[in-house]
């Protein structure tokens, strides 16, 4: 019989074994369905006593209300006691053991419903019955009927498995057209009988192992070749032998047969899988054992893995590069869009931060993407002239935010003049520097950090020398002896206690020595420890040497806004599937007096560009339905002669040839920068006129500056506070980051207390604290939860109180139909346009959410819910914020309950948001 014939019959056999069962459990009343219906009789009769309750309470009728709850209990008997409480918790009314049967009672034989008295809550009636949902032998009804199935289901399969499998065995032998069947197989086959002994071997098992199958029979498998485990070590826990057993199938288990001891490679390796079958007498299982023959693909994966070990390493160094640029970029651009900066002055310095890092992130990524030099394994050091001053100031402006987060100096000495300029590879000398100061803050809690730079003499040429020396741990003669191996850190406690991958030092070291350099460091433990370095500058004898006044001096009238001419005026169609990129190039050719529009994709920009009359086409090169490739081919072919400049984010070799074979006139890389695009379009457009009188600042297109100033009222200005540091906390949350968290708290309980929000000040710094004292991670969570918490309610009851919910007046149990508002500035057009994007896209990932629990999907809710848990926050409803993260944690623990139970929250959520 054909094994997929096989395969077919049992899984329909399965099936309809499932549904006889489940025939016979409903038939048995075995499916728990009436304790379901007595749950919710209860819950209408709780309902109607508390009314009578409520009427009674209106009218003062103590006696009567004593009366009644005590009669309800008497004529009741699955009714234990109850209970009248009033607002501040206390018993007004009670039957005898009410406190006793309340604490005992499960959560599905308590009632609790509230009482009202002139519209307003009074208080509550507590119910405690006798348990429901126990049954037969202890058990829950989904258990006793899951025990019922499971049992009857196994009995029927076994009977089932051996009367289809048994009809197909003979013990008088293999007939022969199941041989030629197995034999027409591409896998090799061992049938073993209940002995582990070979029933039959078929003709692609003989052929892997150079044996004759008719000889083996009777032999067993273990006795008859060499087998190895994966590690190439003689194997002693045989999978056949253990499918045989224990009756239990064996998947994907990989070992291999040496075939002659004398040649080292002549191995056969193999993917095994092991199923038993039931002998037609019934006692012990045989065996029945594929082999996939995977030697071929393994000798290729491992030349592969050699191939890109390289890779692999190279990749490693420059992530651990990528951090602190984007470290300055992320912080430097928060604290513009709060609108912290003190001066125009400042706010220059920032953005000039900001640029210096992304320019360096953007060369990192360069060396990343540079595949002739990864696989090479070699580094390329590219010397140009570029000032020291320079270098040394961006790398100390970058790191001393972090300095100054820890409370240590960083400063920076100049112990010579330096070249205005010098010969060197500005990327690759700034990592070292980085790598260097970096490490040296990071391993100092207390003192300074000092940079000093100078100029040496070695072997008759000039060398830059730069020391970075802290006040920090220190490390010993034996700890110094390691520190430049890869992935190597002082000790186990420095990863746990600092992080990092210990790769900053291996890569400056390399550095350095292919800079013409070298690299020393002296330490002593407890008392910091000195980098010194020194790198090759070229001839620099022709250039003028500046003190670093002067170098500041100058930099002061350079450092200005960037300022771009008007370009004539015409009208440029740019074709981009983001949204956000499109956004960006309209505010940039908008400002330089042109008209923009606008195409997703590749087939929309074709049919737009031959409708209309465009002086310029930007076209993205990745995009759906029609690439840009494809989309320019497509207008040359047609005959369009319209100047068309590619935007891609692909600058790898031969993407530019790539581009302009496609024809398109200009190639330029994403991020784009400003400048080049413009003098781009202007090649083709020209400028206008008046374009020496009239500008329009770069930065005034990249930063849009948030005025809390502005918002309506002060309760909306700390919204707005609130749903900025809730990213601080979950960033910091996510990292386990509990110094950032620390800071965070601290910072947010100051806003706080100048809002009047003593409450949630309390809360702020009472996490602070417990963070600074060294409570354990989970203290911490609790603590930023019941925080996060205390200022929804606060700001929920501040809402209500200026009269924005129908339900002011009520306590907070009674608030979950009170309406929810985007704690953003709605009244600023650009905020609302993000509130009211995301409501369909909620729609949207919430129907998803629900199909991926039905189909118990829990790794796809888990990443649904963490979108949920930032994207809510991101347009002012923290309130999702908790429900998300809970229904995050239930599915990735597989919580089927909970997950439910949240997901309900989220839905009651989504119907409460109000968009005014």
């Amino acid at each position: 019989m054909n094994w997929n014939s096989v395969k077919l019959r049992i899984t329909i056999g399965l099936v309809g074994i499932l549904l006889l069962v489940y025939m016979v459990a409903t038939m048995l009343n075995l499916v728990p369905a009436l304790e379901e219906a007595k749950l919710r009789s209860r819950l209408q009769f709780c309902e109607g006593i508390t009314i009578a309750a409520s009427l009674m309470v209106q009218k003062d009728q103590r006696e009567s209300l004593q009366a009644l709850i005590e009669q309800t209990v008497k004529r009741n008997d699955d009714l234990l006691s109850a209970c009248v409480r009033s607002l501040d918790g206390k018993s007004q009314f009670s039957t005898a053991g009410h406190e006793t049967h309340l604490e005992e009672a499960s959560r599905f034989d308590r009632q609790s419903v509230e009482l009202f008295r002139d519209g307003k809550s009074w208080g509550k009636m507590e119910f405690a019955f006798k348990p429901v949902l126990v049954s037969h032998l202890g058990m829950t009804p989904w258990l006793r009927l899951g025990v019922f199935m499971g049992a009857m289901c196994f009995l029927l399969y076994m009977i089932y498995l051996e009367r289809m499998l048994g009809g197909n065995t003979n013990n008088k032998g293999v007939p022969s057209r199941v041989r030629n069947a197995l034999d027409n197989l591409t896998e090799g086959l061992l049938v073993l009988d209940r002995n582990g002994k070979i029933v039959l071997a078929n003709k692609v098992f003989g052929a892997a192992t150079n044996s004759s199958p008719d000889e083996l029979a009777g032999k067993r498998p273990e006795d008859c070749f060499q087998w190895l485990d994966w590690d190439g070590k003689p194997l002693t826990n045989f999978p056949w032998l253990n499918c045989g057993q224990k009756g239990e199938s064996v998947i994907d288990s990989m070992l291999s047969l040496s075939m002659d001891e004398s040649e080292e490679n002549r191995r056969v390796s193999f993917k095994v899988n092991c199923a038993p079958v039931m002998a037609e007498s019934g006692q012990g299982n045989g065996v029945l054992v594929s082999f996939e023959d995977v030697t071929e693909l393994e000798k290729s994966k491992r030349s592969a893995q050699d191939a890109n070990q390289a890779k692999s390493d190279f990749l490693a160094n420059m992530s651990h590069e990528i951090r602190t640029p984007m470290n300055a970029i992320l912080g430097f651009t928060e604290w513009l869009q709060r609108g912290l900066a003190n001066n125009r002055e400042e706010e220059v310095e920032f953005l000039s931060t900001i640029h210096s890092s992304g320019t360096h992130l953007l060369e990192l990524i360069n060396d990343i993407l540079d595949l002739s030099k990864i696989e090479a394994n070699k580094m390329e050091i590219v010397n140009e002239l570029h000032s020291p001053y320079r270098l040394i100031d961006d790398v100390v402006r970058i790191l001393k935010v972090k300095a100054d987060a820890k409370g240590i100096g960083l400063n920076v000495h100049y112990q010579s003049d330096l070249p205005r300029n010098i010969e060197t590879d500005d990327v690759r000398l700034r990592q070292v520097i980085t790598n260097l100061t970096g490490n040296a803050i990071k391993f100092t809690s207390h003192g300074s950090v000092d940079i000093v730079a100078t100029l040496v003499e070695k072997d008759g040429r000039e060398q830059l020398q730069v020391s970075v020396a802290d006040s920090g741990i220190g490390m010993t003669e034996e700890q110094l002896k390691r520190i430049f191996n890869p992935f190597v850190q002082a000790d186990s406690g420095v990863t746990r206690n600092f992080g990092g991958t210990g790769l900053g030092l291996t890569i400056s070291k390399r550095i350095v020595n292919a800079m013409g350099g070298e690299i020393r460091v002296t330490s002593e433990a407890g008392k910091g420890s000195i980098f010194q370095f020194t790198v090759d500058i070229g001839n620099v004898e022709n250039e003028e040497r500046i003190s670093h006044p002067v170098y500041q001096s100058e930099i002061k009238h350079t450092n200005v806004r960037r300022e771009i001419k008007r370009l004539k005026t015409c009208e440029i169609l740019v074709v981009d599937d983001g949204q956000a990129n499109r956004r960006l190039v309209k505010l940039v050719l908008e400002r330089a007096g042109c008209k923009v529009s606008e195409a997703e994709d590749g087939q929309d920009g074709f049919e737009k560009a031959m409708s209309g009359k465009y002086a310029v086409v930007l076209m993205d090169m990745q995009m759906p339905v029609l690439d840009g490739y494809s989309a320019t081919r497509k207008l040359r072919d047609h005959g369009f002669k319209t100047p068309i400049i590619a935007l891609t984010a692909n600058a790898m070799s031969g993407d530019q040839e790539k581009c302009f074979a496609a024809g398109c006139d200009r190639f330029l890389a994403k991020p784009i920068e400003i400048d080049n695009l413009l003098e781009s379009i202007a090649e083709f457009v020209g400028v206008s006129e008046e374009a020496e009188k009239e500008t329009v600042s770069v930065a005034e297109t990249k930063t849009t500056k948030v005025n809390m100033t502005q918002c309506p009222s002060k309760l909306q200005e700390f919204k707005l506070i609130f749903h900025q540091r809730l990213f601080e906390f979950q960033s910091a949350l996510e990292r386990n980051d509990s110094i950032t968290l620390s800071k965070t708290a601290r910072e947010f309980s100051n806003e706080a207390e100048d809002f009047g929000f003593d409450a949630i000040q309390n809360a702020a710094a009472t996490l602070a604290g417990s963070i600074e004292n060294g409570s354990d991670w989970r203290t911490s969570e609790s603590k930023l939860e019941s925080l996060l918490l205390i200022t929804r309610d606060t700001l929920l009851r501040r809402d209500m109180d200026q009269g924005k919910s129908a339900f002011a007046g009520k306590r907070q149990s009674n608030r979950s139909q009170a309406p929810i508002y985007s704690s953003l500035p709605m009244e600023e057009a650009e905020f609302r346009e993000i509130v009211v994007d995301f409501l369909p896209t909620l729609d949207l990932k919430f129907g998803e959410m629900e199909a991926a629990l039905q189909r118990n999907d829990f790794a796809v809710l888990a990443s649904l819910a963490h979108w949920l848990k930032g994207a809510g926050g991101t347009c002012g409803f923290q309130e999702f914020f908790n429900p998300a993260l809970q229904l995050e944690l239930s599915a990735k623990s597989e919580d089927l309950d909970g997950a439910r139970e949240h997901l309900q929250t989220v839905l009651d959520l989504k119907g409460r948001i109000v968009v005014v």
